[in-house]
């Protein structure tokens, strides 16, 4: 019997609100959103066929011959079709599209793969994609230096939204990660206590092995404490949170 009133397939719309699920944040649904148009626009320019039909191909001829290797070497043509410029394609702000570097193009590619899994059915195994997919090395030997005080304060004069502005005060005081302080929440935040308290909990931290407890400076306190105020408990502080899109697709 076979249950065909249940798709096996996302659509890339079910796509987009699975990576905003996980990342809670619209910013990493925009991040995913960045690399399947990338995605797209590699397609038509590599292949020139759209992307959907090259997975509906792909799905048929695995099905036949159990052989992965044209979608593992689709990716790798992807990676390095990312690590160039290409000053004759748009993106769609109209802007050449330009080489990513090897950090960007790993993100790139790992959301394709994902696409290709949930959305076109072709599940390529992980020591099969080590093994045959190759990310550029990031040759650049700089170790970052770190931010003077007086640049800092610079960058923070030329902020003008109160949340980017109070978002950058806290990276500044817990060294949390872009990530992490995007999927920062009303609760974590203990205003009862001097300094105020953060609670970080374990499944937002990178590698998630434990919570971590740490404090917001006073010149940080009064951004925070206006950016709360009219917050509920589960509300995300430093992006649009999962009520506010909630409401507004209503």
């Amino acid at each position: 019997m076979t249950i065909s009133y249940i798709s096996e397939l996302l659509t890339r719309e079910e796509f987009f609100d699975k990576a905003f699920q996980k990342g809670k944040s619209k910013a990493y649904e925009r991040l995913t959103k960045t690399a399947l148009n990338n995605f797209d626009t590699f397609c038509q320019d590599k292949y020139g066929i759209q992307t959907d039909q090259i997975m509906k191909d792909l799905r048929e001829e695995i099905k036949e011959t159990q052989d992965v290797t044209k979608a593992l070497k689709l990716l790798q043509d992807f990676v390095d079709w990312l690590a160039v410029d290409h000053p004759d394609l748009r993106t769609k702000g109209n802007q050449p599209i330009e080489s990513k570097v090897p950090q960007a193009i790993r993100n790139y590619v790992s959301r394709a793969r994902k696409f290709m899994k949930l959305c076109g059915g072709i599940k390529i195994d992980v020591e099969d994609y080590a093994d045959y997919v190759v990310i550029p090395v990031d040759e650049n030997d700089e170790e970052p230096e770190p931010l003077l005080k007086e640049e800092l304060k610079l960058i923070l004069d030329n902020i003008t939204k109160p949340r980017r502005k109070a978002s950058v005060m806290f990276m500044k005081d817990t060294a949390s990660r872009i990530l992490e302080t995007m999927r920062m929440k009303k609760k974590y935040f203990d205003l009862s206590t001097d300094p105020i308290t953060v609670n970080i909990p374990k499944s937002i931290v990178k590698g998630k092995t434990k919570k971590r407890t740490v404090f917001l400076s006073r010149e940080t306190a009064p951004g925070i404490r206006q950016l709360l105020k009219n917050l509920e408990p589960e509300d995300l502080v430093f992006t649009d949170s999962v009520n506010e899109d909630t409401a507004r697709s209503n």
